[in-house]
Formats: C-alpha cells, sequence, structure tokens
C-alpha cells in the first residue's frame, strides 16, 4: 500500500494543473484506483469537518490533497478559458478556439456543457418562427408597396 506524501500530493496537483484527471495521475504516480479514491474519500471529509475537529495527519494530509487539486483544476479551466479567448480573438487561429471549448465543455459540463434553449408557453422565442414572420412581413410590404404604386 503507497502511503500519501507531500510530495505525491504536488505531483498529483501539478498534473491536473496540466489538464490530466486526479485519479489517473494518481495511478500514473503508483497509487492504485482504490487507494486515491480513499484519499480523496478521507480528504472531503476533512475539508468538510467542522471548524475544531480532531483529524489525524493523515487527515490533514487528504484535505490537503482534495485542496491542491481543487485549485489545480480551477487554474486548469481558467488556462483553457483564456486560451478560447485568444483563439477566438485571432483570425490566424482559424477556429481553433473550439478545440478549448471542447476541452471545456467536457471536463466541466455544469459550466460549460451546451444548453439547448427552453420553451416556456407561449411566448417561448422559436427562431425558424420567428424568420417565417419576418419573411411574411417583407412580402406583405412588398404587395403593399406595388398596389399603392410605389
Amino acid at each position: 500500500m503507497l502511503e500519501l506524501d507531500l510530495q505525491m500530493v504536488a505531483t498529483i496537483a501539478e498534473a491536473v494543473r496540466q489538464g490530466e484527471w486526479p485519479r489517473e495521475a494518481s495511478v500514473r504516480n503508483g497509487s492504485t484506483r482504490k487507494e486515491f479514491l480513499a484519499w480523496w474519500e478521507a480528504g472531503e471529509q476533512a475539508v468538510d469537518a467542522p471548524p475544531g475537529t480532531a483529524l489525524t495527519p493523515h487527515q490533514r494530509l487528504c484535505g490537503v490533497l482534495v485542496t491542491r487539486v481543487l485549485h489545480a483544476e480551477a487554474e486548469y479551466e481558467n488556462q483553457m478559458r483564456q486560451m478560447c479567448e485568444r483563439a477566438a480573438a485571432d483570425p490566424k487561429a482559424k477556429g481553433a478556439w473550439t478545440a478549448y471549448m471542447t476541452i471545456l465543455e467536457r471536463r466541466f459540463p455544469d459550466r460549460w456543457r451546451k444548453r439547448e434553449m427552453e420553451k416556456k408557453g407561449r411566448d417561448a422565442f422559436d427562431p425558424d418562427a420567428e424568420m417565417r414572420r419576418i419573411s411574411e412581413a417583407g412580402s406583405e410590404a412588398s404587395d403593399a408597396r406595388k398596389l399603392l404604386g410605389g
């Protein structure tokens, strides 16, 4: 059984900062999936513990793992967002922003996934119906101009 230490925490956090998934970074560095999941569960409990709760050194270390990984994920997300914005603003990038957006959508779906417009009764916006309305209004105006000799 591999013992979690500060070096392993730093290694996992750095890998996550570069885009790797936490569990896979841990396994790549010698732990088992089961060990990582146990560390993570203990870390979440440590982070969520009320202030003043007595924690073992291992529980505190697991809490450090969770905290550092969450910060690393936030840094990675921000890095991808910035790269997406730069690529979208660069005419030479030719759509490269879509690759960054796809990464964001898949890695952080709660914040970045595509969302369908929700229909809310009769007043829901329907782009097809709106285009038909505009087209019909245009042809009615054209017919009226013809009748008036314009």
